[in-house]
């Protein structure tokens, strides 16, 4: 089945939402005490993007076998999901969402989508 992942973050907050069809599955939490106020904008976007997985993972809304389609707003993610980065915490980031993807047999692309398209934007520009 065909989910969808979108995601956003920033130095307080993360946000994700699954799509499946016209289902939504949306989720807010607050960034981790360690990384509160610490990160930048687009490394709490990979953090969310690391978090939601894991958390779709868990709850059974993304299943073993599921065609995942990462939703991402901004060049630089979805350059770095196709090409990888010199920056060392997206890349463990990206490194764990591969991992996953890989341990739960799920196929895996990513969408560009503008950011008026994000559905788990947190708007806090």
């Amino acid at each position: 089945m065909l989910r969808r992942l979108y995601t956003d973050g920033n130095a307080d907050r993360l946000s994700w939402v699954i799509r499946t069809g016209a289902s939504d599955i949306a989720q807010r939490r607050d960034q981790a005490g360690i990384y509160r106020g610490k990160v930048s904008r687009i490394q709490a976007k990979f953090m969310a993007l690391h978090v939601g997985l894991f958390w779709g993972i868990g709850v059974f809304a993304i299943v073993k076998g599921d065609c995942l389609r990462v939703m991402a707003d901004d060049d630089y993610m979805a350059s770095c999901l196709a090409g990888g980065t010199d920056d060392a915490f997206i890349g463990r980031r990206i490194h764990f969402v591969n991992m996953l993807i890989e341990q739960k047999g799920l196929t895996a692309d990513v969408e560009a989508i503008s950011p008026a398209q994000n559905v788990a934007a947190l708007n806090d520009a």
